[in-house]
């Protein structure tokens, strides 16, 4: 096995690219005071962070690198890799999580690739295929089911409606009118 760096995940080159003109924006202060140093060193600090933290991953494990130093985790100490919003961790062994700098879940297959590992998994699945599911109470003889259907039609239909429905149902419209039942109430006289 190499010791070769297959992928570099690094964040966008725009950033240092944006800290260094801020650098060279910001020499003509350096004409008022040297007291306004510190204020180039931020943009400084930035560019080189964003030039030199990532992450590289090869076939033996990956190193984290940042502003001022690196990491190398093997991937026998790994444990499994976990996506939390837009990030993407390394748990290892002892339940401790370390950032992969740079990499977003949707870089995971790059990532997974790189370390020589496929993305299927090794273990055939013993699944079994799945079967339409067979009704609660099955019927156990043809009249049952005649029967069940012939009450069902009756409890399930609608009751008549007095309403006239042309509004709604444009199709009652073309029928012939149905006889409207108006009920009164006999008032008692005084």
């Amino acid at each position: 096995m190499s010791n070769q760096i297959k992928v570099k995940f690094r964040r966008s080159a725009a950033l240092a690219v944006a800290g260094a003109i801020t650098v060279i924006g910001g020499i003509p202060i350096l004409a008022e005071s040297v007291w306004f140093l510190p204020l180039l060193l931020i943009p400084l600090a930035i560019a080189v962070w964003a030039w030199r933290a990532g992450t590289d991953v090869d076939e033996r494990g990956f190193t984290v690198r940042a502003l001022f130093g690196s990491r190398r985790v093997l991937w026998e100490a790994v444990d499994g890799l976990v996506s939390d919003g837009n990030r993407v961790h390394a748990r290892l062994a002892n339940a401790h999580l370390v950032p992969l700098d740079a990499v977003r879940p949707a870089d995971l297959p790059r990532l997974i690739s790189a370390s020589g590992q496929d993305l299927e998994s090794d273990s055939p699945t013993d699944a079994a295929p799945i079967l339409d599911e067979e009704p609660a109470n099955p019927p156990t003889s043809p009249t049952d089911t005649v029967e069940d259907s012939e009450d069902t039609a009756e409890r399930d239909a609608p009751e008549p409606s007095t309403e006239d429905s042309t509004a709604l149902n444009p199709a009652a419209a073309d029928s012939t009118p149905q006889p409207q039942t108006t009920a009164t109430t006999a008032q008692p006289t005084k």
